[in-house]
């Protein structure tokens, strides 16, 4: 079949002129997927990982410093400075992961990243919602 490589309009077999748009024919050729290098793929990679370091890092910080006696003095260290960075690690664990979206939109890693960010969000909101309607029940029950 051929096709218009201007306006893609599918042509009669034989035609030199487009039907739509006038242009000058040729066979156009479907364009092919654009794959992803492999060093651009690492690179993806390494940028969805480095994300998710950052936002499950706090997190594990803080049950490591759950085990070790929140009493001593690095105990407490490690917990205040889990806490420190939750919000500065979360918002730029998101950014990492939206860098590895938008530069690199074949990779599958940064795909799942990105999934797994949404889900987590979605659980977030419903847990807060369910929060709220549990403490306007006890409240009215008071």
């Amino acid at each position: 079949m051929n096709y218009c490589p201007n306006c893609g309009n599918q042509l009669p077999q034989g035609a030199s002129f487009c039907t739509k748009c006038g242009g000058k024919l040729g066979v156009y050729q479907q364009p092919q997927q654009a794959q992803i290098s492999p060093e651009d793929d690492k690179k993806a990679n390494n940028l969805s990982l480095i994300s998710l370091g950052l936002f499950f890092g706090p997190s594990a910080l803080s049950i490591l410093s759950a085990g070790i006696s929140a009493s001593t003095s690095a105990g407490s260290r490690i917990t205040a400075i889990s806490s420190a960075l939750s919000g500065v690690c979360t918002l730029a664990a998101i950014v990492l992961m939206i860098v590895a979206r938008v530069k690199y939109p074949k990779n599958k890693l940064a795909k799942i990243v990105m999934w797994i960010y949404i889900a987590l969000f979605a659980i977030g909101i419903i847990g807060s919602v369910l929060l709220i309607l549990a403490c306007a029940y006890a409240c009215r029950n008071c």
